[in-house]
């Protein structure tokens, strides 16, 4: 006799559990209730439930791996969609327009941000840049650039490079390089660079290009090694000119239009007239509030104090 658990109770048998995990078939148990210790005989078929249960066992196992391998298979395009929308690099590009390219691990654009009007009118013109290789879209920004005229404005075109990881900061530059040699030929000046984390973060936090937030640092900070930024001084001090020409550029453009709007009596007339109805507008407002004050019987503070002051008694004697 054997020792068991009854777990399950049939008209033809009892499954009994023993000490050892073993589920067997024995004789109907007919008064023990489930969860009972009994005494038990082991049936004939003793060896047929082992093979059962144990066949069970390997069923369920199987079963086990298989619903963890389809889990597996199922989550690969999540992953390879979401290793596809992973920004590997940032690339900045300056040459008077500024835009910045988002660069996942296949060199594929996911996304191109402008920064200023001029870079929003050349997207405008180019369309849609996202999904498109590296190549194909520098390739794309520098042709449509060259017919507009606008690519050798300031003879100079800075592409600064930021990575994500920065053990791997080096495929993109050096990728870029080749780009553009094969596209210019020596047509500009041309500094490629590597773009360290932190000059990035500031640069997103002002909304502003990195290659100009990189300039700034180096104005203000002096110069970076080579090791961080994969550039020599001589790079360093075109970066730093460009902006500065940049910026000299502006302030003429801005100098002659309002040298041109002064001479312009036209212009200068419009704006007189500007002013002349600037001005005609608020008197009219202070009327219109005079009016509104009278009609609800109040008088203006400064207008109240002037009655009353009238109204005092003349203590001067007659003689």
């Amino acid at each position: 006799m054997k020792k068991g658990i009854v777990v399950q109770q049939r008209r033809t048998h009892t499954v009994v559990l023993d000490r050892d995990g073993g589920f067997y078939k024995v004789n109907p148990l007919e008064q023990a209730n489930i969860g009972d210790e009994v005494d038990y005989q082991v049936k004939k078929e003793m060896v047929f439930s082992q093979l059962f249960f144990a066949q069970e066992k390997i069923k369920s196992k199987f079963k086990i791996a298989a619903m963890a391998a389809l889990l597996v298979l199922a989550s690969l395009p999540l992953y390879a969609w979401y290793d596809d929308q992973k920004v590997y690099a940032f690339v900045s590009i300056d040459f008077n327009p500024s835009l910045e390219l988002e660069v996942n691990e296949e060199m594929v654009v996911k996304n191109v941000h402008a920064f200023n009007k001029d870079a929003e009118t050349l997207l405008g013109r180019i369309g849609t840049l996202e999904g498109q290789s590296l190549e194909d879209v520098t390739g794309a920004i520098l042709t449509n650039s060259r017919q507009q005229g606008i690519l050798g404005d300031l003879n100079t075109i800075l592409v600064g490079v930021s990575y994500m990881d920065v053990h791997k900061a080096d495929k993109v530059t050096k990728i870029l390089d080749n780009i553009f040699e094969r596209k210019l030929n020596s047509e500009l000046q041309i500094a490629t660079f590597v773009v360290p984390k932190e000059i990035r973060e500031e640069a997103k936090h002002k909304k502003t290009s990195m290659n100009q937030e990189m300039a700034a640092s180096i104005k203000e900070n002096g110069t970076f090694t080579s090791n961080q930024t994969n550039m020599n001084r001589n790079e360093q001090d075109m970066i730093q000119s460009f902006f500065e020409n940049k910026a000299n550029k502006e302030s003429k453009t801005k100098r002659k239009e309002s040298e041109n709007t002064s001479k312009n009596p036209k212009i200068q007339k419009n704006e007189k007239n500007k002013i002349n109805e600037h001005n005609k507008k608020d008197i009219n407002e202070k009327i219109n509030q005079v009016m509104k004050n009278r009609a609800n019987d109040k008088i203006p503070p400064g207008l109240e104090k002037k009655l009353s002051n009238n109204k005092k008694p003349n203590n001067i004697d007659k003689r």
